[in-house]
């Protein structure tokens, strides 16, 4: 009996030294893709800063940007409004000179009326002198 005893203890023995040799095997593997995770780990860490510095950089970008339309908005807005005042002094200044131009052409008009009266008391001065110096 005790040598049954023996081989059943030996194949115990065995079964427990193969079932241990495959744990310690399962544990390297398990231990393998402990690593490989740490490694995917860091490197996601690493990718997640540059990430978030990109974000920022980004960000600052795009604040710096946002300043500039609202910048620019403002500009537009001056701009159009002294467009505005500008062409509403031009239309007066435009009704102004048809005012003046219409007032030089009346003149004008008037001073051709006034020659051509000059005119007709010159021929009538000229003639009473002619008249006067027939009388004499």
């Amino acid at each position: 009996a005790d040598g049954g005893e023996v081989g059943a203890l030996a194949a115990a023995a065995e079964a427990y030294a193969k079932q241990a040799a495959r744990l310690q095997e399962r544990c390297e593997e398990e231990a393998a893709r402990e690593r490989e995770a740490a490694d995917v780990l860091r490197h996601n860490g690493d990718r997640l800063r540059e990430l978030g510095s990109q974000r920022r950089d980004l960000q600052s970008e795009l604040d710096t940007a946002e300043a500039g339309r609202a910048q620019l908005q403002e500009e537009l807005r001056t701009a159009e409004s002294e467009s505005w005042h500008v062409g509403k002094e031009v239309n007066l200044l435009y009704e102004r000179v048809q005012q003046e131009k219409a007032k030089g052409e009346e003149a004008a008009t008037d001073l051709m009326a006034k020659r051509e009266e000059m005119s007709d008391l010159d021929v009538k001065l000229q003639k009473a002198r002619d008249d006067l110096e027939a009388l004499v």
